[in-house]
């Protein structure tokens, strides 16, 4: 999970160690890309709007690293509109969801990663 609102990052990380994943946290750009480098993730969640390194440099960052290919990406923002869903899709996300995140969707996603 990648967000620059720690709450929110923390959260979802316990959520989803709740549900049995096994969660980090990164709260900019360079600490995901750093983290997810290390970790090799199987899924991603990353606003969006982070400070330096944007979400969509971190997608276009774990995109070009080989050994980060598998992993799921998805785009958290609160923004809801089309031009933020097109830029993501361009930048590697597969996903787009929209702030604040229902169990059931994060449910859904792990779901899916584990079938």
């Amino acid at each position: 999970m990648v967000d620059d609102y720690h709450d929110l990052a923390d959260s979802l990380a316990l959520m989803l160690r709740a549900l049995g994943a096994d969660a980090r946290v990164a709260y900019d750009g360079k600490s995901a890309i750093q983290c997810a480098t290390e970790f090799r993730p199987d899924l991603m969640f990353v606003d969006l709007g982070l400070p330096g390194l944007t979400g969509l440099e971190v997608a276009r960052a774990i995109r070009a690293a080989p050994d980060l290919s598998a992993t799921h990406l998805v785009a958290v923002s609160g923004w809801n509109h089309d031009e933020a869903r097109r830029q993501s899709s361009e930048a590697g996300f597969q996903e787009y969801v929209v702030k604040p995140l229902a169990l059931e969707t994060v449910q859904e996603l792990l779901r899916a990663r584990r079938a």
